[in-house]
C-alpha cells in the first residue's frame, strides 16, 4: 500500500508541474484502456494487469463483475507454488462466488483472420499479441483457425476443477513461463507491472500466513487523479518492429519467442 501511495503521489507531482505535451501517435506506445485495467492493491504492493476481452470476453466480463462487487477485497493469495500465484478464497475454502460455471476460452479466433508466413525461415514464427497477451497459432495449412495464449510469466488464467467448464472466480499468475497450461485454462489478460510483488508473496498451498488482495479494482473506477496510466509498445507500430529487427540481428536472424519480448509497460503520470 505504501509503494502505491508513494507511485500515486509522484505522479500526482508531474502533473502538478503542468500537462505533459501529447505524445504523437507514430511514437509507437499504446495506452491501456482504464477500463481492462485491473488494479490489485495487496499486502506486498500493487499489481497492474491488463485484461484482454478478445481472447476471453466471457471470463473478463464476469471477473469486472466480481471485482466491481467488492468480491476479491480481502481475498487470500491461498496457493504460491514455484509456478503460479492463485487467489479468489477468503479463507471459507469454497473456491467459488457461487456463479455458474464459465465455458471454457482456451482457444479464440486468430485476431489476424489468418495465418501469415514467417519474416524469416529458420527458427520459431514472428512472436504476436493480442493487446499484451503472447498468442500462439496452429501451423500454416491447418484447416482451422485458432489462437492460444502463451502462459509466459505474468499470464492471468482462469482456474478449474475436473470440468473444463468450471471456471469461474480462482485467478492465477504464472510466475515462471508455463506452455504446460497452453489450451488447458482460460487465459485473460497479463500482468503489466508488479511482478515483484507477486513473486515476494508468502509461498505456501495454503502459505502459513497468507497475504491478501486489500482492494480490487477496475482503473476506470478510480478518480482521475489517483488512476494508474500504463503505457505499453504498440506490437503494431514501427518501433516495435525495430526491436524484432535488433533482436532477430542478434539471434543470427532468428525470431525470438514472444514470450522473451520485452513490451516495455511504463507508467504514466495522471492526467
Amino acid at each position: 500500500m505504501r509503494r502505491f501511495i508513494a507511485l500515486l503521489g509522484l505522479m500526482l507531482l508531474v502533473a502538478a508541474a503542468g500537462p505533459a505535451p501529447a505524445a504523437p501517435a507514430s511514437d509507437g506506445w499504446r495506452q491501456v484502456d482504464s477500463e481492462n485495467l485491473l488494479v490489485l492493491t495487496t499486502t506486498k504492493g500493487v499489481v497492474l494487469i491488463e485484461m484482454e476481452p478478445r481472447a476471453a470476453p466471457q471470463s473478463v466480463a464476469h471477473l469486472k463483475e466480481l471485482v466491481r462487487a467488492g468480491f476479491y477485497d480481502g481475498s487470500l493469495w491461498y496457493r504460491v507454488a514455484s509456478f503460479v500465484a492463485q487467489t479468489g478464497d477468503k479463507g471459507t475454502w469454497k473456491y467459488s462466488s457461487g456463479a455458474p460455471g464459465l465455458p471454457a476460452e482456451f482457444t479464440f479466433a486468430d485476431p489476424a483472420g489468418g495465418i501469415p508466413p514467417p519474416p524469416v525461415e529458420i527458427g520459431p514464427p514472428a512472436p504476436r499479441f493480442v493487446g499484451s497477451l503472447p498468442i500462439a497459432t496452429p501451423p500454416a495449412g491447418s484447416p482451422t483457425n485458432p489462437a492460444w495464449a502463451d502462459f509466459c510469466i505474468g499470464v492471468a488464467g482462469l482456474a478449474h476443477g475436473d470440468d473444463p467448464n468450471s471456471g469461474e472466480s480462482q485467478m492465477f499468475f504464472a510466475l515462471v513461463r508455463a506452455d504446460n497450461l497452453d489450451k488447458l485454462y482460460t487465459a485473460w489478460g497479463r500482468v503489466l507491472v508488479g511482478m515483484d510483488v507477486l513473486k515476494a508473496l508468502a509461498p505456501g498451498e495454503p502459505p502459513a500466513q497468507p497475504d491478501k488482495i486489500l482492494t480490487a479494482r477496475i482503473a476506470a473506477d478510480i478518480p482521475a487523479a489517483e488512476r494508474p496510466v500504463v503505457e505499453v509498445l504498440d506490437t503494431a507500430g514501427s518501433r516495435f518492429d525495430r526491436l524484432l529487427r535488433d533482436a532477430r540481428r542478434s539471434r543470427g536472424g532468428e525470431n525470438p519467442r514472444a514470450c522473451d519480448v520485452d513490451l516495455q509497460p511504463r507508467l504514466k503520470p495522471a492526467a
